[in-house]
């Protein structure tokens, strides 16, 4: 009896567990039966690539298809062309935005005599270079017309307090209080306002380059130089409002130059007097003084000041000679890929430290494309076409800087039809 007892129940519990086998599985939700397994042809990652183990070999082809070849930025034949038949001494000489001396106010003296000593990239005005609006159209025009390779024709029209042409009584042109001032409402369309008007005089003037918006952030009140030049101290005003600004001299046929990178507006220093320094760590100045800095329009340019950054860089380097904030940071780690401007060569911070020539040499070594009114031009020319002959610098470096001005010069319209 036991025995067939025994017998009974091992029947019965070989039978229960055969049939919790084959039972389908079931969700929380019992109208819902969960899927089998599925088969590795059948199985469809949406998560990401599959982890290859050590031990598989995978063939060329495969390891190409997985991990695609980023595809190298298009070349502008035209800039190709030309750049290929330019010398060593006018490739040089595009590298170079310099100013008439004092009291030049027509080309017919220094301006043209310079061009046909060291073939420059470009001419900055001053006040006391501008007389009326007669005189300095014929002296755009005329130097324009005498130069091999067009000029960038430039100039410090922000708007407010640093205004060229706005502040001389012989032009009948819209003023500005200042940039604070127009931001004062928080809206962009003033500050595009603001922009399209001012580029609309410099382009009637000759003018194709502005040394404006000023994308600094206002936020040490004991800053000598910035102040109400800042549009705000709130960093999202101040990018929206350089932004516009931009957007309105680039509507007007001018290029714009957003300055001045690394951020001057937290310093107690004026760099026209010496060097300036923030003491901010890189990660401050992301949160802050380098957001106007990001993402900027095509075909705009970024002047870098005279200002060290002592928890970044080099302690006593001012910004526009160091590679670590030129290259690695503005162009590297921020993207930006349109001409970079050193802030004036002649300004305390730096005719105090370097001769012109190793200002020059060491601003190209930094990532610079510009080399903005270097305080002896023939001094600053020479020392870096020496630096290229000697091969401290490369020629392809140099071509590096000339192909990015050529770009920016094409997108004016200076070189022509396409």
């Amino acid at each position: 009896m036991k025995k067939t007892v025994l017998s009974l129940l091992m029947l019965l519990i070989f039978l229960l567990g055969g049939c919790a086998t084959q039972a389908p599985q079931t969700s929380e939700n019992e109208n819902e039966t969960t899927p089998q397994a599925t088969s590795s042809s059948d199985f469809k990652e949406e998560t990401g690539p599959k982890t290859v183990a050590p031990s598989e070999e995978r063939t060329e082809s495969e390891t190409d298809a997985e991990i695609p070849e980023e595809t190298p930025p298009q070349r502008n034949e035209k800039i190709d062309a030309i750049l290929q038949q330019m010398t060593l001494e006018e490739k040089v000489g595009q590298l170079f935005i310099i100013r008439p001396t004092a009291d030049v106010q027509s080309p017919e003296e220094e301006p043209l005599k310079s061009m046909l000593n060291y073939p420059v990239g470009g001419i900055i005005f001053f006040a006391p270079n501008i007389v009326s609006p007669q005189q300095i159209t014929s002296f755009t025009q005329t130097l324009q017309a005498g130069s091999k390779i067009p000029l960038f024709l430039s100039i410090d029209e922000e708007g407010g307090t640093v205004a060229r042409i706005a502040k001389n009584s012989a032009f009948d042109v819209k003023t500005y209080r200042s940039a604070a001032a127009v931001a004062k409402n928080g809206d962009p369309q003033e500050a595009e306002e603001m922009g399209f008007t001012i580029g609309t005089y410099l382009k009637q003037y000759g003018f194709n380059l502005n040394f404006a918006p000023v994308a600094d952030v206002n936020t040490n009140p004991n800053n000598p130089v910035i102040g109400v030049r800042a549009f705000s101290s709130d960093p999202l005003v101040a990018d929206r409002m350089a932004k516009a600004v931009a957007s309105g001299l680039q509507q007007a046929g001018v290029a714009p130059v957003f300055k001045h990178f690394p951020g001057h507006g937290d310093t107690k220093e004026d760099s026209h007097d010496g060097l300036a320094t923030s003491n901010k760590t890189l990660e401050e100045l992301q949160n802050c003084e380098l957001i106007p800095f990001q993402n900027l329009p095509e075909n705009s340019c970024v002047m870098v000041g005279h200002i060290a950054l002592p928890k970044i860089a080099e302690p006593h380097v001012p910004s526009s000679l160091s590679k670590t904030v030129v290259t690695d940071l503005l162009r590297e780690q921020m993207g930006f890929e349109g001409v970079i401007v050193t802030d004036s060569l002649a300004m305390g911070a730096i005719k105090n430290a370097y001769t012109n020539g190793e200002a020059a040499v060491k601003a190209v070594e930094a990532g610079c494309d510009i080399l903005l009114d270097p305080s002896v031009f023939p001094e600053a020319f020479q020392g870096l076409y020496a630096a290229v002959q000697e091969g401290k610098i490369s020629e392809e470096r140099i071509d590096e800087s000339v192909y990015r001005i050529l770009c920016l010069k094409d997108s004016l319209g200076l070189l022509g039809e396409n």
